[in-house]
């Protein structure tokens, strides 16, 4: 009987999680971010987009911003952008007016798509995407929206449970964050350390923890892919080896929004002036140089995630769990253990876009991919919350109500958040775990226990049962949602 009343409990806090309702407050807050059919029979469909878009920043118009901004981008000799529609017509014909509306708030609370976007003259439900904000002049690509989204049950058509199998058939992809290891808890910080030299590496706990998960998981019927099942990169490349000057063009290309960019443009009109004032920036000089810094920060955030997020596509998974745990970096000490109890669990879902990530046409893709295919992350919020539950629950910790950067809340500890795996990463269920705090001093001497131990590498390493119940409550997460599947 507890069960069951548990079951109707999570069915009904995820449904209240895919309408997206976390408080009246929230709701009234966001009310005035939807395009409504009021406001096109009102304003015009491109009205009703201009309305609910900021002003420029600058003092020349949005032509000539992005003429400006085309000038930089040939003077430093960048290969433009390819288009991206013939793989975004996968995505017409699956979302709706309404349900683009609901999607917005979470994924562009800052209201910049629309000053990207236009409704086609003739039909509503044509939206054009173009690479100029503002001006709209130069296409990007275009999609069609439909009167009802039509229904999609992708998981569940895979499914295959069986008393003793509960998930056979699926394809489940499991993310360890970060690399583990002395050399590379060093390069990145992620670690914590106590005044005795005790250290936990996040690298190691993640991927123990998705070890045992894919275990658990192979043994339930699913077919399982770990990125990597040793400490280090995924990428077959050698940092010593990689070519950083292959990136100088994305970072540039992202950069286009930033607002050194458009203070750079905003100086001289195209020709010898801005050509020159390009050679003298420290921004982009700081970009083609490519420090130490820059380096880690392509290898860690480019190269290593690329290759994460190229496996799972190749599985072609039907759920995605990216692992990691948090810490709350005491300024003092960033890799020290906390001086007093901070200890929470939070589970992100792609959204909150910053208004800088629009810059880039590879970056409007990832977002088309989200925003016009409903069924995914309706799928990835309901995943999401059973992890989240029975992580709260089974651990004991209250879910996470801080927001980091632009994530935008779904719901107490659920939120939605543009990290590099949760944008890229657009056909499947995804939930990106941050299981509970590690530097916690509570859970930092829980987790230092020698209960049990595997071999990673040829290398033995412990770890403890508080571990295990993390591993319990993810379990558990994903057998809720699966169970829920209509």
């Amino acid at each position: 009987m507890a069960r069951f009343y548990w079951g109707l409990f999570l069915i009904i806090f995820s449904l209240t999680s895919l309408q997206a309702i976390a408080s009246e407050d929230e709701k009234k807050k966001k009310t005035d971010l939807v395009i409504t059919h009021g406001d096109i029979e009102k304003y015009g469909h491109q009205e009703a987009l201009m309305k609910v878009g900021p002003e420029i920043v600058t003092g020349i118009s949005p032509s000539e911003i992005f003429a400006r901004t085309h000038f930089v981008l040939e003077y430093l000799h960048l290969t433009p952008e390819p288009s991206y529609q013939k793989e975004l017509d996968a995505y017409s014909k699956l979302q709706s007016i309404e349900g683009l509306n609901k999607f917005l708030p979470f994924f562009d609370e800052k209201k910049q798509l629309s000053r990207f976007s236009s409704y086609f003259a003739n039909d509503p439900n044509q939206i054009q995407i173009f690479m100029d904000r503002d001006s709209r002049e130069s296409k990007d690509f275009s999609l069609t929206l439909v009167p009802n989204a039509p229904p999609q049950n992708i998981i569940s058509s895979h499914l295959r449970a069986t008393a003793s199998q509960p998930l056979a058939g699926l394809r489940i992809a499991i993310d360890p964050g970060h690399m583990g290891g002395e050399t590379w808890d060093q390069r990145t910080g992620k670690f914590v350390t106590d005044h005795k030299g005790h250290i936990i590496s996040e690298g190691v706990i993640n991927l123990q923890t998705s070890l045992l998960l894919k275990e658990r998981f192979e043994r339930e019927g699913a077919m399982v892919l770990i990125t990597h099942e040793t400490l280090g990169p995924v990428t077959d490349v050698k940092w010593e080896n990689l070519d950083y000057s292959k990136y100088i063009p994305n970072q540039i290309f992202e950069s286009t929004l930033d607002t050194w960019f458009l203070k750079l443009v905003d100086e001289a009109p195209a020709g010898k002036a801005l050509g020159d004032l390009v050679d003298r920036d420290p921004n982009i000089a700081e970009i083609k140089a490519k420090s130490t810094a820059n380096q880690w920060e392509d290898f860690v955030l480019r190269e290593d995630i690329d290759a994460r997020a190229k496996k799972i596509e190749d599985f072609n998974a039907d759920i995605t769990l990216v692992i990691h745990y948090d810490t709350s970096d005491p300024a003092s000490d960033p890799n020290g253990v906390g001086t007093k109890k901070i200890d929470y669990t939070k589970v992100y879902v792609p959204g909150g876009f910053d208004p800088t990530d629009f810059a880039s046409r590879a970056f409007r893709r990832d977002l088309a991919k989200h925003i016009f295919n409903p069924y995914w992350w309706n799928a990835s919020v309901s995943l999401a919350t059973s992890v989240l539950l029975r992580l709260s629950k089974q651990l004991s910790i209250d879910p996470d109500r801080g927001l980091d950067g632009a994530a935008v809340s779904i719901a107490p500890g659920l939120q939605a958040r543009n990290l590099n795996l949760t944008r890229m990463l657009g056909d499947t269920a995804i939930a990106y775990i941050e299981c509970l705090y590690y530097n916690d001093p509570t859970e930092f001497a829980a987790f230092l226990k020698t209960d049990n131990a595997m071999t990673i590498g040829g290398v033995k390493y412990t770890y403890s049962n508080r571990l295990v119940k993390v591993v319990d409550s993810i379990e558990v997460g994903v057998l809720d949602f699966t169970k829920n599947l209509k």
